[in-house]
């Protein structure tokens, strides 16, 4: 492996690439997220804010039948959604499938996203199986998504995937000890990303990014974050940035794994001059992104040249 690279501002601002003049919605990537399980529509709506904040052209969340009207009410009026059948458990029933098949094959997303939320049951993970194998959009994994990938034994995905563990689930992916992972965050990564031969991120105070090559250091975000709801966020963001680049690859996928955990801690470096460190919530750093794309873009190069 090559020198681990840091993610400061000036990278940030040189990935941040101008929209094509003549570019319409479709253009800036179709994101699809499947996301929520009963009491959980608030992880699908924070994770379909991330998205629609940091530029998709289109946003749809897929969640359980119950929980479709309390997102439709919460997630911005921006975002589409739609309910899938649920077990008596409140979760995504084995029988959701077919539906949600034909859902994806006519909204024909660039990215998917799967975990916020979902909690475990068999549908859940007949749902991953299926999007793993049995589609061609690049996947995106946290949360639900990344404990029910753990008991699938995959060895190697068909389709391009970034997932996006918190040390917990690392150790669970790679089957050691959180300690193991916290001691050696480096070799973490970067054995996630070769095993799966996915790009692979692990959060946590210096979030750290690799394609199983190359490993990237993010230097943004702070102990706010540090509250629930801020993985979902991040989850959005991943998503639209990926969906967004000209063609969804590992390689690609770790470039927009360092550039959402980079602008996600940005927009909380920016959210704690106005909001107390105890107080900032998710959805607060969801609403600053644009600041923090702003102060991207103003560094940028090309804007300096203008």
């Amino acid at each position: 492996m090559r020198a681990v690279r840091r993610v400061t501002i000036d990278v940030a601002a040189r990935w941040l690439t101008p929209r094509a003049k003549g570019a319409h919605k479709g253009d800036a990537g179709r994101v699809y997220i499947i996301a929520g399980s009963r009491g959980m529509a608030g992880a699908a709506a924070l994770s379909a804010l991330g998205a629609v904040r940091s530029g998709a052209g289109l946003v749809r969340v897929g969640t359980v039948k119950s929980q479709q009207p309390i997102l439709a009410r919460r997630a911005p009026l921006e975002v589409t959604s739609e309910g899938f059948a649920e077990g008596a458990d409140g979760r995504f029933s084995a029988g959701a499938w077919n539906a949600l098949r034909r859902s994806l094959a006519a909204f024909a997303p660039d990215v998917i996203a799967i975990g916020p939320g979902l909690g475990r049951s068999r549908g859940v993970d007949a749902i991953l199986k299926n999007i793993l194998f049995r589609q061609t959009a690049a996947v995106v994994i946290d949360a639900d998504g990344l404990n029910a990938l753990a008991g699938l034994g995959v060895k190697k995905f068909v389709v391009p995937a970034a997932l996006t563990p918190h040390p917990g689930e690392m150790a669970t992916l790679l089957n050691v000890s959180v300690a193991s992972v916290q001691s050696n965050r480096i070799g973490a990564v970067v054995a996630a990303a070769r095993r799966f031969r996915v790009a692979a991120l692990l959060k946590g105070s210096g979030t750290l990014v690799s394609d199983g090559r190359d490993a990237w250091l993010n230097t943004t975000g702070n102990a706010a974050m540090a509250t629930g709801g801020m993985g979902d966020v991040l989850t959005g963001i991943v998503a639209a940035t990926w969906a967004q680049m000209p063609a969804q690859t590992i390689e690609s996928g770790a470039r927009a794994l360092s550039f959402a955990a980079f602008v996600h801690g940005l927009a909380a470096d920016i959210a704690v001059k106005n909001f107390p460190e105890r107080t900032l919530l998710a959805s607060d750093l969801a609403e600053t992104l644009p600041l923090a794309f702003n102060q991207l873009w103003r560094r940028g190069p090309r804007r300096r040249r203008e």
